[in-house]
């Protein structure tokens, strides 16, 4: 099956629905939960109480970290965020934040800034720069 991040919307939730529904026929079958047509796939995936916790958005970012950058690993996390899907941020921060800021160093070094971003704490600077990028990222979304 082809990989679909959680913020594709209704196909992420499609290709859910298909790991779980046994033996769909058509579409309908697909959003049936209990008798009960419900008009989207995220809906009849809800309805299935399967998206309590963020097991998915681990499930996705595992993936995500085999073949994509820390570039894109940012774009997903603050899609994640504005979508306000996420019911603990931090968890998904905090076991992916190194992926996430895998590019900074580089780019951090290649731009001669590594001694001006250095400071008398231990924390990486690449993990300073990729929080300061999320918040311009968020603030940048809600402008458009």
């Amino acid at each position: 099956m082809y990989y679909c991040t959680p913020t594709a919307g209704e196909r992420f939730f499609l290709q859910l629905l298909l790991t779980v529904v046994r033996g769909p026929t058509l579409f309908e079958n697909l959003k049936t939960v209990n008798g009960v047509v419900y008009s989207t796939f995220r809906e009849a995936y809800q309805a299935l109480h399967l998206v309590e916790d963020d097991q998915e958005w681990f499930k996705c970012f595992s993936e995500a970290v085999e073949f994509v950058s820390g570039s894109s690993l940012r774009s997903l996390f603050v899609s994640a965020l504005l979508f306000q899907e996420l019911n603990e941020p931090k968890s998904l921060w905090d076991r992916f934040c190194l992926n996430i800021c895998d590019d900074l160093d580089v780019r951090i070094a290649q731009l001669g800034l590594l001694n001006q971003l250095r400071s008398d704490d231990t924390s990486m600077p690449s993990i300073k720069t990729c929080l300061s990028l999320i918040m311009v990222y968020i603030y940048l979304s809600k402008l458009s």
